[in-house]
């Protein structure tokens, strides 16, 4: 089915901005999608250049995933507060517009980024497969 240059059959994707310290436990929301045995009809973008040398490099493989998304759900556990990459993600994707969904790892002490207490766009989930469902509809 088609619809405008839309095409239906395109799987939903969903990036997931975590600090790489986090990167296990964030890893972990996988199970709530499809491809994990969940019932999230989306696929987890998580991303992590090996290979990216420089600020420049990140920054431009953050942004190709992040175009690539439907939405973004932002993962935050005991060390996102101090990260300046994912920092720099929630400013992505506040301005690009796509649904935005934040969550915390059970358990984290971690404090929030200050631009997701400013984001009034973002909706706040728990960690629980039924409510990162609900937010990401």
């Amino acid at each position: 089915m088609k619809v405008k240059g839309v095409d239906m059959k395109k799987k939903k994707k969903t990036y997931v901005s975590h600090r790489f310290e986090d990167e296990s436990k964030a890893k972990s929301s996988k199970s709530f999608f499809k491809e994990g045995g969940g019932t999230i009809n989306s696929k987890p973008l998580y991303v992590k250049d090996k290979n990216a040398r420089s600020k420049h490099d990140i920054d431009k493989t953050i942004k190709k995933a992040m175009k690539d998304a439907d939405n973004i759900l932002i993962v935050n556990g005991d060390n996102s507060h101090s990260s300046k990459w994912q920092r720099r993600e929630i400013e992505l994707a506040k301005s690009s517009g796509k649904k935005r969904v934040v969550t915390n790892v059970p358990g984290s002490k971690g404090g929030v980024q200050p631009e997701l207490k400013k984001d009034r766009g973002a909706k706040q989930a728990r960690w629980k497969q039924k409510d990162i469902k609900k937010a990401l509809k």
